[in-house]
């Protein structure tokens, strides 16, 4: 080979390198809704993603089954076909690699225990989706039924200033149903200074998750093991 089709094979080579680099980066903005399953439940999740002016990239995650809207992400890294993500308020962590054609992510969320988790990008905004089935269900749904039919010994806690299920509304509805049910062996209490995910707290609102270390406090898991062993 001449030293002039070698030089033609080298650019063509550097093309078509530079080329699959740029097919790879796949746009991960926008809205990406996904179903985490463990231990039997599923929780329907929301992760928005936006790329600000400066080119950094900042994300937040709905829990919608749990009414935890706007977790921060503390950290989000798209590279190419990967994406990293760190919710330090729950310490956890998201690793998953875009689809080529950029509609679905796959990948493990790992909170304690790896579990898998995917990612469909959102066919209109999310906010817009507020009248579909499952978000309508979501709002309607009165955990009252499922109660009434509790028998087994059970234990109910709220935190005191948990601002997503509020004690004072709640407490007597679970004991009320619970009595219903003709349930001898339960209890309802509430944790002073806790809040929604049983952490110390200020105020109890979801913004202030990210800014506390504690996982949860261990009132509530003294609470919890005092209460099992008495069983």
């Amino acid at each position: 080979m001449n030293r002039k089709a070698m030089s033609r094979t080298l650019i063509l080579s550097t093309l078509v390198v530079a080329g699959a680099c740029l097919t790879s980066a796949q746009d991960v903005t926008g809205d990406w809704q996904g179903t985490l399953s463990a231990s039997g439940a599923e929780l329907r999740l929301v992760l928005h993603i936006i790329k600000s002016t400066d080119g950094a990239f900042k994300a937040t995650l709905d829990s919608v089954d749990q009414g935890a809207n706007g977790i921060p992400g503390s950290s989000i890294s798209p590279e190419d076909s990967k994406l990293s993500l760190g919710v330090e308020a729950v310490q956890g962590t998201y690793q998953g690699k875009v689809a080529t054609d950029g509609k679905t992510i796959t990948g493990t969320w790992s909170q304690g225990q790896s579990l898998p988790l995917d990612f469909k990008r959102a066919t209109a905004p999310v906010s817009n989706q507020i009248t579909s089935p499952w978000f309508r269900y979501f709002l309607t749904c009165d955990p009252a039924t499922a109660l009434r039919k509790v028998t087994c010994p059970a234990l109910a806690i709220n935190g005191e200033k948990d601002t997503q299920v509020p004690p004072k509304q709640n407490r007597s509805a679970i004991r009320k149903a619970l009595e219903q049910a003709g349930n001898k062996h339960f209890e309802v209490d509430e944790l002073p200074g806790l809040n929604h995910l049983f952490q110390t707290a200020k105020s109890g609102a979801p913004v202030e998750y990210a800014e506390i270390e504690e996982t949860m406090s261990p009132v509530a898991l003294e609470k919890v093991a005092s209460w099992i062993l008495k069983q």
